[in-house]
C-alpha cells in the first residue's frame, strides 16, 4: 500500500517529465534534423556572411552548437559572462573555420536594462541570420530551501534574458531579405521532496 500510495503521489510529477521529456526530445530532433541533414547551402538561404548570435556558448551543447554553425559557414556572436572561458572558445573555433568569431561578455542574470540597451548597441551593425538562445544549465533543481538570490538569477537568465535579447533581435531578423531563425533551448527540472502537511 505504501508504495502505492508513493506512486500515486508521485504520479503527476512522472507523468509531467515524461511530456517534458517528449517535447524537448521533438525539439532536439528537428533542430538536430535541420542542421545536420538538410543538404541545403546554408549560406545561401540566410545569407553570405550573416551572424548568428550564441548565448551560453561555453557548455556543452553551445559549444557544440557554435562548432556546427560554423562548420556550415555562419559568423558567429558568442554571449558569455567568463571572458576567459569566451576567449578560449573563440580561439578553438578559429583554429578550425573560416569564420568571423565576436565575443561581448554578457551576464544574463543581470536585471540591469542598461546591459541590454549596450548589447543593442553592440549589435546594431552586423547582419544577424538566426539567434539561438542556449540557456540549458543541465542542474536539477530541489526548489525548497534554494537560496533566494539563486532563484532570483536562474528566472533573470532563463526567462528575461532570452525575451530581451529576442526583443532587440527581432526587428532586425524580419526585415532581413533572407531567411531568419529564433531557436530556443532553455529548460530546467525542479523538484520538490519535502512533505508540506497542513
Amino acid at each position: 500500500k505504501k508504495s502505492m500510495f508513493r506512486l500515486l503521489k508521485n504520479l503527476p510529477l512522472l507523468i509531467g517529465g515524461s511530456l517534458l521529456s517528449y517535447h524537448a526530445a521533438n525539439l532536439s530532433l528537428d533542430a538536430y534534423n535541420h542542421f545536420y541533414f538538410n543538404p541545403k547551402d546554408y549560406l545561401s538561404v540566410y545569407g553570405e556572411g550573416s551572424y548568428c548570435v550564441i548565448t551560453k556558448p561555453c557548455n556543452d551543447l553551445g559549444r557544440s552548437l557554435a562548432d556546427e554553425l560554423a562548420t556550415k559557414g555562419f559568423n558567429l556572436i558568442l554571449l558569455e559572462e567568463s571572458e576567459e572561458a569566451l576567449e578560449r572558445l573563440r580561439e578553438e573555433i578559429l583554429a578550425k573555420h573560416n569564420v568571423n568569431v565576436k565575443t561581448l561578455q554578457f551576464n544574463l542574470a543581470s536585471s540591469s536594462l542598461e546591459i541590454y540597451e549596450q548589447l543593442k548597441d553592440s549589435l546594431r551593425n552586423y547582419d544577424v541570420s538566426l539567434l539561438v538562445n542556449n540557456l540549458v544549465e543541465g542542474d536539477e533543481l530541489n526548489f525548497s530551501g534554494l537560496d533566494l538570490h539563486y532563484i532570483k538569477n536562474k528566472i533573470y537568465a532563463n526567462a528575461l534574458a532570452p525575451s530581451l535579447i529576442t526583443n532587440i533581435l527581432v526587428p532586425g531578423l524580419k526585415g532581413r531579405n533572407s531567411k531568419s531563425t529564433i531557436l530556443n533551448v532553455t529548460s530546467n527540472v525542479i523538484s520538490n521532496d519535502n512533505q508540506l502537511n497542513s
